[in-house]
């Protein structure tokens, strides 16, 4: 059985969190502040009716540049967010309409595919 002191520390705690949760803190790093178990965050968060995942944050400026600039290369949107670490779709959502219909993008592999293999022969010869 809890005792009021347990029950006003829980209080103070989930107090703590929410504030923590509103300034933009993981749920990692709201555990290593206060000194909690990772699971014990995502409870208060649970019971405090807040989201349990924290939101992704939002590409920056010079992100959106930076990935508008490579797909304008002609990069894939997967080659981009490995480049800056984001979600495909996140990326996809804010530029859309980088991608290729069905039926250029199997012209592209075939292209592809005949351009690997001008190189291997290239290469055999001039070895």
């Amino acid at each position: 059985m809890r005792t009021k002191a347990q029950f006003a520390d829980m209080t103070e705690r989930a107090q703590r969190v929410s504030e923590l949760v509103a300034a933009g803190w993981s749920n990692r790093r709201i555990a290593k502040e206060l000194r909690l178990c990772d699971r014990t965050v995502l409870r208060y968060r649970h019971r405090l009716g807040l989201p349990v995942k924290p939101p992704a944050p939002r590409l920056t400026d010079e992100e959106l540049a930076w990935a508008k600039r490579l797909l304008d290369e002609g990069a894939s949107y997967g080659e981009v967010s490995r480049t800056l670490g984001r979600q495909a779709a996140a990326i996809q959502k804010k530029l859309p309409g980088y991608t290729l219909p069905p039926s250029e993008a199997g012209r592209i592999a075939a292209l592809t595919k005949s351009m690997n293999a001008l190189e291997r022969r290239l290469k055999a010869v001039t070895a």
